[in-house]
């Protein structure tokens, strides 16, 4: 395997043995790989040896000290196999004359039997994560041109409110009859984002290209007032008007604004790609912080519904549902902050994110279009899961697994 011919090649050739002719010995179960790099010898089973390295020891140290990435397993990994080596492996020569004719080469002309990244500690592999968080979100006031065969309004800074849907975290609407859990993916406002990962030669800094899908609930104003310009039934109308007036016993005035339903909510996305450079601003034992200031670029889509009370009517409605799935409904940006902890090894953690952004719309509104601008900030926390890290082998995964097994026993 991949690990013993590290420890075969590193003992068979660097250490050398202070009595130039040695019976195999018994390896001591609790000799770990860092005892050789304590001093120019060591003691094994009561028998001094000379150790050579030429920069093993400095690479062990760099390994064991990058604990946020996966070879925060390696030494473990090597101290396993090591101590489940045949001694007679670990023999550098049994009959040897003068010490001359041991020739004993540089680590760097060594087949140790590990591909080049890790004999050289580089990690600039990809790497590929996985962000699912639930979304807190506010939305600023905007301008809304509202263009219909019966409206023909510009509304000033109309308000717009959002259904975040927190109650799904709620213990008792899990324990709800009828409850469906899978809606937990729809049902409040979530930003789930895939996030492919280049380190760089340097371990405090990587950078980060996403792929991420939010998932905003908009409900317009139809209640209050607000300043409306333009014709309604065609009659003016330029004030501070009520959007949706009241039912005041059938007294209908011509020009009143009684809009029932206006809301984007099912199938509302925002899909954008971006980018985000990473800087580790603490790494230890216990893991590390990492903070990511970014911008995204993408579209918004989705389905929206709208409802007005009928001309000279009191209780009939106009209706109005956009039809097909997905429809697009604008594009826009966003600039985001986000802190991440990364639990040691790095394949799990936690992260808030901070997101302030604008996107320019124009999505159906009764038999027309209705054209604004959304800004919203939202806040996310969720959780961070590694899908796959490309500067692990397989051979190695499956040495961190065995080695992980053995150590629970």
């Amino acid at each position: 395997m991949r690990m013993q011919l590290l420890i075969v090649s590193i003992f068979t050739l660097v250490i050398l043995p202070y009595s130039l002719a040695q019976d195999a010995a018994s390896i001591p179960a609790e000799l770990n790989i860092e005892d050789f790099c304590v001093g120019p010898s060591i003691t094994l089973n009561s028998k001094l040896y000379l150790v050579k390295e030429d920069g093993f020891c400095n690479a062990i140290k760099n390994l064991k000290e990058e604990n946020s990435t996966p070879d925060s397993y390696f030494i473990e990994d090597i101290n396993y196999t090591f101590a489940n080596l045949d001694p007679t492996d670990l023999i550098a020569a049994k009959e040897c004359q003068t010490l001359g004719q041991l020739k004993v080469p540089k680590t760097s002309d060594l087949n140790l039997g590990l591909n080049n990244s890790l004999r050289n500690n580089d990690r600039t592999k990809w790497q590929i994560r996985l962000y699912a968080s639930h979304s807190f979100t506010t939305y600023g006031k905007s301008d809304f041109k509202m263009r219909s065969s019966r409206i023909n309004i510009d509304v000033k800074d109309s308000p717009i409110f959002g259904r975040d849907g927190h109650h799904w975290f709620n213990p008792k609407t899990f324990l709800a009859d009828g409850h469906n859990p899978a809606q937990m993916i729809d049902e409040p406002s979530n930003t789930f984002t895939i996030g492919f990962i280049k380190p760089s030669k340097s371990s405090k800094i990587s950078h980060e290209f996403i792929l991420s899908a939010f998932h905003p609930k908009e409900l317009y104003q139809t209640d209050g007032t607000a300043q409306v310009n333009g014709t309604v039934d065609g009659v003016e109308v330029n004030g501070v008007v009520q959007m949706n007036k009241p039912f005041d016993g059938y007294n209908q005035t011509p020009g009143e604004l009684e809009i029932a339903r206006n809301e984007s909510t099912y199938q509302n996305m925002i899909y954008t790609v971006g980018y985000r450079p990473r800087f580790k601003l603490l790494d230890g034992k216990a893991g590390s912080l990492i903070y990511s200031p970014g911008i995204e670029l993408g579209v918004a889509t989705g389905k929206a519904y709208s409802s007005i009370v009928k001309e000279d009517e009191w209780w009939d409605f106009d209706s109005y549902e956009e039809a097909g799935t997905a429809n697009y409904h604008g594009y826009g940006g966003a600039v985001t902050n986000k802190v991440e902890y990364l639990l040691p090894g790095g394949k799990f953690g936690i992260h808030y994110e901070n997101k302030l952004g604008a996107f320019k719309k124009k999505i159906p509104f009764l038999d027309g279009t209705q054209e604004y601008t959304m800004k919203f900030m939202g806040n996310s926390i969720g959780m961070t899961f590694m899908i796959r890290d490309f500067n692990v082998s397989k051979k190695e995964r499956q040495m961190k697994r065995k080695s992980r097994k053995q150590n629970k026993q």
